[in-house]
This record gives C-alpha cells, structure tokens and sequence, in this order.
C-alpha cells in the first residue's frame, strides 16, 4: 500500500498486534517498523524490548530500522514508544552534549540523556562537525532511564553522579545503566571525592565576561555530606543587567559506597583511577574516575 510518497509493508499479526513496515520511497531513509500495540502505556518493557530488539535486526532491514510501537488514546492522541536503531552508545547526564559531539565525530553513534531541558535546548542548536552521525538527545532523569535498545558503552562525566544526593536514587540509576549495557558494556564516570567536597566549605569563586557576572559561593554540611553551591549571576542585555540565582547540591560519596553500589547493581570488573590518570587515585585526589562492565552472563535477578 502506498501513501504520501510512503510504502506500507505488513509483516506480522500477533496477540491483536499489527506490525507494518513504513519506507519513505522520495528519501530513501532508514525503515520504520510500526507496531499497534494496545495498551501500550501499562505494556511489558521486556516484552516490548525483545520485540523491537527482533525487528530491528530482521532480515529484509539490511542497515536495521526504528521500531515504533503505539496505541491511540483518543482521537487526536497518540501513545508512542519507540526501539531506535542506531543506540549503540550513549552519554548520561550530557547537559549541553559538549562530549556527546566529541563522541560522535570521533565515530560513535551517541545518544545523551539529561533531565534538564534548558541544557538539552543548549545541546540541540550544536552542529556536527566531520563525518560523523549526529547525537540523538533525550530529557529523561538518571533513575528513570529507559532505552528501547542496549547500549555499548555508557559515559556519565562531570561530576554528574554526585548530583544524585538520595542514595536510594542513584542505586536505581545504577541499575537502569545496567539494564540498556550490552552483556560485557562499558560504564564510565567520575566524582568529586568527599575531601574535595569538603574543602570548598565556605568558598567564594567570582567568574566574569564583558556581559556576565557570577559570583559562587559553596557550604558543605558534614553530617548530611551534602555540598551547597548557590550562584548569583547577573547578564547584561542592552544597558541593563538582570539578575538569576540557582542552587545545586552535590553529595560526598566514598570509592567505598560507590564500589558497592555497583557491585548491588549487578557491575563486575570495578576499577578506580586517578583524574586524568591511568593510575591508582592518590590522597587528597580532586576527582575520581570509575570504571564498571556489565558481565558477559547478564545476571538476571538483577533486572
């Protein structure tokens, strides 16, 4: 069946779930299985995962294709959830995609996810440079990742995951990472340690350009091992200045904590490094570098 320039495929019919494949005839571009799913908002993720996982690599896709499954929840309302071909690396908390670019012209092809959309606003009006794929950007929270598709590698820099301040919660990102990791995956990242945290304690940074001005200033409580960075930053527009304020919070983990907590979201293979450096981290370290793989035999019970 052919529509507006498109070639509609049907493939398959199981359990009410119609499946057709979507070409766009003009452009040549990448295959989309469509899949009428419904119910789709309270659907099996494992079941939708395995499904789009099938489809994608099914033969007659010979560079693979998107599998978008949906269910219509009123006249004028769509429900979609899509497996994307293509995810094979992704970056977690990549505010403004400044490593999601760097990733993808080096060849990868990069996803990034960060819960901010001013961030994600920021990332999108970047270009491409080279002959690389560009990033593919999603707003979603660490603990709320979720990935119709698993990954290779995931890369979570930055200081990213002491912004996680609930234990609780950043043991649930854990887990989502290890979820979308291929059997063997790759997660990266790094952290301010507790005695950089704790150094800051009262410190006062002042960073200026000809149309900002931010003034920074930070607290750490030590019984809550929370760091406080509130900033005042004034930007000029015309003759006037305006003024914002935000406030961040980062929380102290120990390489201890975060080793276990790893290792409770099913990691092996966890390795510690110093900033920058491919050596063991040193006391009074700034930053510390983490290293984790998802084993080849996915541990099941961990899903």
């Amino acid at each position: 069946m052919e529509s507006d320039g498109h070639r509609y495929i049907p493939m398959a019919q199981e359990k009410g779930a119609v499946c057709a494949v979507c070409e766009h005839e003009i452009e040549g571009g990448l295959p989309h299985a469509v899949v009428h799913w419904p119910g789709l908002a309270n659907a099996d993720n494992d079941l939708l995962f395995k499904l789009g996982r099938a489809l994608r690599d099914f033969e007659g896709f010979p560079k693979g294709a998107n599998v978008n499954f949906y269910d219509m929840l009123g006249q004028d309302h769509v429900l979609e959830k899509t497996y994307e071909r293509g995810v094979e690396d992704f970056t977690l908390a990549c505010g403004t995609g400044t490593m999601s670019f760097l990733l993808a012209e080096r060849g990868y092809e990069v996803i990034g996810v960060d819960f901010s959309p001013e961030m994600l606003a920021v990332a999108a009006e970047k270009s491409l440079e080279g002959d690389g794929e560009a990033p593919i950007f999603l707003c979603q929270s660490m603990e709320e990742l979720d990935l119709y598709g698993t990954v290779d590698a995931c890369v979570c820099l930055l200081d990213s995951v002491n912004h996680v301040t609930e234990p609780d919660r950043l043991q649930q990102a854990l887990r989502r990472v290890w979820l979308f990791l291929e059997a063997g995956g790759l997660f990266v990242f790094d952290v301010h340690t507790p005695e950089h945290l704790q150094s800051l304690d009262g410190g006062l940074f002042l960073d200026e350009t000809d149309d900002a001005y931010c003034v920074w200033r930070t607290e750490y409580d030590p019984e809550e091992a929370i760091c406080t960075y509130g900033m005042d930053v004034f930007q000029r527009e015309g003759e006037a200045w305006y003024r914002s304020t935000e406030v961040h919070e980062e929380r102290a983990y120990s390489i201890e904590t975060l080793t276990e907590a790893l290792r409770q979201a099913g990691f092996l293979d966890i390795h510690t490094y110093g900033d920058r450096r491919l050596d063991a981290p040193q006391a009074g370290e700034a930053r510390v570098f983490f290293t984790a793989r998802k084993p080849e035999e996915g541990l099941e019970h961990m899903r």
